[in-house]
């Protein structure tokens, strides 16, 4: 799957291990997947902690202990995030600001959620391609 939502980690819940992201369904694709849970993290796309920070990555298969992490629920511009095996947030892992990225469940519901796309290729923007709206 080539698309990537680009969220980024707005509060840390410790008491009810979540973390919040600026990703609802809006910019998901209108909540599809639900039982799938709407998608998967894969990596953290940036983070404001110093290079060579620590993290624990926790024997997540790629190494980057955001692939560990599920979306829950959504609310129309906010998300909830756990662990997948309901482990404990390393909430260092995730400063406030970390750009996490998604997996839309349905890529073609969630591209038209936005205005435009960016084709990126080693974290530079190559080019922009509106989004096609109406039939």
């Amino acid at each position: 799957m080539a698309v990537r939502i680009l969220t980024r980690v707005v509060g840390h819940y410790p008491k009810s291990n979540t973390l919040q992201v600026d990703m609802g369904w809006t910019a998901q694709g209108g909540g599809q997947g639900k039982t799938l849970h709407y998608g998967a993290f894969t990596h953290t796309a940036w983070s404001p902690k110093p290079r060579g920070s620590a993290s624990s990555g926790g024997g997540h298969e790629n190494g980057d202990p955001a692939a560990g992490l599920q979306l829950q629920g959504m609310s129309q511009e906010m998300g909830e995030v756990s662990t997948a095996d309901g482990s404990p947030i390393d909430f260092e892992a995730f400063p406030v600001g970390t750009v996490l990225a998604f997996v839309p469940y349905h890529s073609c519901a969630a591209g038209h959620c936005h205005p435009s796309l960016l084709v990126l290729e080693d974290g530079l923007v190559l080019r922009e391609l509106e989004v096609a709206k109406g039939w």
